[in-house]
């Protein structure tokens, strides 16, 4: 399935329950309902996006934009869905979005130990810049902050 079959969409409100169930079978401390579906909610301040596979949310990522910067504050695919290219697609659209093409940075959090995550985003360009230590509630874990600049040339 690396061949994109599936579809790059802003998510809107209406994908609330898939984008739940996603982020639960990613994440062993899950957002909350409510905070998830305030990021659905349109707002200049957030670029919400969802990968489609024959019409079920199988991918998310959820970003803020904070003046040049991008935050991402979720990136997250279906387990069933995981290497077939889907985050990289996600990432990609963010790029071509509005905001993704005015940003001069793009950052994140990733759990220390999430060594998949962190090799995924150091092949697309993000380095470490700083630790978080105890970061995260459910295990006291620290937190890599991660930094992507726009390419140079990039405009």
């Amino acid at each position: 399935m690396k061949d994109g079959s599936w579809k790059i969409r802003p998510a809107e409100v209406e994908d609330l329950d898939a984008v739940v169930e996603v982020e639960r079978l990613c994440f062993g401390d899950p957002w909350p309902r409510e905070a998830l579906e305030e990021e659905l909610i349109a707002h200049p301040r957030r670029c919400p996006l969802v990968a489609e596979i024959e019409d079920q949310v199988r991918g998310v990522i959820l970003v803020w934009v904070v003046a040049d910067e991008l935050q991402i504050i979720s990136l997250a695919v279906h387990p069933q869905w995981r290497r077939h290219g889907i985050a990289t697609a996600l990432l990609h659209a963010l790029d071509e979005t509005e905001a993704g093409r005015r940003a001069q940075l793009t950052t994140l959090e990733v759990r220390e130990c999430n060594e998949g995550a962190i090799a995924f985003y150091e092949r697309h360009g993000f380095v470490e810049v700083a630790r978080r230590p105890h970061y995260y509630p459910d295990t006291r874990e620290a937190a890599l902050v991660m930094v992507r600049p726009r390419p140079s040339g990039e405009v």
